[in-house]
């Protein structure tokens, strides 16, 4: 049997702000213990991507994004929230990209 536990606990126990989530945080079920920093995916890398984990978006993957043009930025942020990770976590309170905000909710990924 498979341990798990609902985004919303998650939520409280880190005291994580939420911005979306398409479904109530208390019905969406993590599955996965281990988390992922989705540099590889953010890259164009997708075949080893477990989207049931918790992706963390840190300081490198920011970086990353950063030096992409705006439109390559566009379009990796787009392919990384079109496979619905389980949740996306912006990490050491910095401000979120207004592309992830936007495909965020276009294509129903919490963040």
């Amino acid at each position: 049997m498979q341990n798990s536990t609902d985004l919303q606990a998650i939520i409280d126990e880190m005291n994580l702000e939420v911005l979306y989530t398409p479904s109530p945080p208390s019905e969406i079920n993590i599955t996965r213990s281990d988390v992922t920093r989705p540099g590889l995916q953010l890259a164009g890398f997708y075949e080893y991507f477990d989207k049931g984990r918790i992706q963390i978006i840190g300081k490198a993957e920011t970086a990353y994004l950063e030096q992409c043009g705006a439109e390559i930025r566009a379009q990796r942020i787009k392919k990384f929230f079109s496979e619905q990770p389980a949740a996306v976590v912006v990490s050491r309170g910095m401000d979120i990209m207004p592309e992830m905000r936007e495909l965020s909710k276009e294509l129903s990924g919490p963040l």
